[in-house]
């Protein structure tokens, strides 16, 4: 129990998630908005998601049964989820929070979470050009079992080789399954406002300390052969 709850302590600190509670000041009144339950939730793969709802207090009076509620959980699928709450007061002015859910497989025990190294290997293909580029840094966070976050699928080269900084780092979300394979969930460019077209080939090699992709991107495929530190 007490590893659920630091799992959704630290998940809500990468999120940046609303306050669970909001209060909107107008010609109308004062809403008082909260979530019910937790802001991000962890569903068990194979059970389903079980909706906690929320509250909402509106001139004193209870509006709850009023907020539309967005976004369905497929707890037979692995993956993150965002689950909306849209409040309209009589005056049409909306107020919105947000939920996330994850689902995850208990039974990955493997842990490929730590620091890495693009090693020998790592590359982009531009138009026929090959850049090799071992040497980078790339952070790997476990989230859930099976579920962990990439600092950088493209392994540093725009971050850290061209120096752009972290914001043109391409981060995101994998699943790794119980045959050490790896399946994008998520992945986004803050800078860019895109994200992968596309991971492919991707795996781990627990034994050896080892994770490997490839990341089309932007008309480009990178190569990234990652070592642990």
């Amino acid at each position: 129990m007490k590893q659920i709850k630091y799992l959704i302590l630290f998940i809500s600190t990468i999120f940046f998630f609303t306050s669970c509670e909001k209060e909107t000041e107008g010609v109308s009144g004062i809403i008082s908005f909260k979530l019910l339950g937790e802001e991000t939730m962890l569903v068990r793969l194979g059970t389903s998601y079980q909706e906690p709802g929320c509250e909402v207090i509106y001139r004193g009076e209870n509006a709850s049964k009023t907020v539309q509620i967005t976004g369905n959980v497929n707890g037979q699928v692995v993956g993150l989820y965002a689950v909306d709450y849209t409040y309209t007061n009589p005056d049409g002015i909306k107020t919105t929070l947000s939920r996330k859910v994850i689902v995850a497989d208990p039974t990955v025990t493997t842990d490929i979470s730590g620091k890495y190294i693009t090693a020998t290997g790592t590359h982009r293909l531009r138009g026929g050009v090959r850049t090799d580029y071992p040497g980078f840094n790339v952070t790997i966070t476990k989230i859930a079992p099976g579920f962990f976050q990439i600092s950088d699928f493209l392994g540093g080269y725009y971050d850290q080789r061209a120096s752009y900084g972290p914001a043109y780092a391409t981060s995101g979300y994998i699943q790794l399954k119980s045959d050490n394979s790896i399946t994008l969930l998520s992945s986004s460019n803050t800078a860019w406002k895109d994200g992968l077209t596309s991971l492919t080939e991707a795996s781990c090699s627990p034994n050896n300390n080892t994770v490997t992709w490839k990341a089309d991107y932007a008309g480009m495929l990178f190569t990234v052969v990652l070592n642990k530190k």
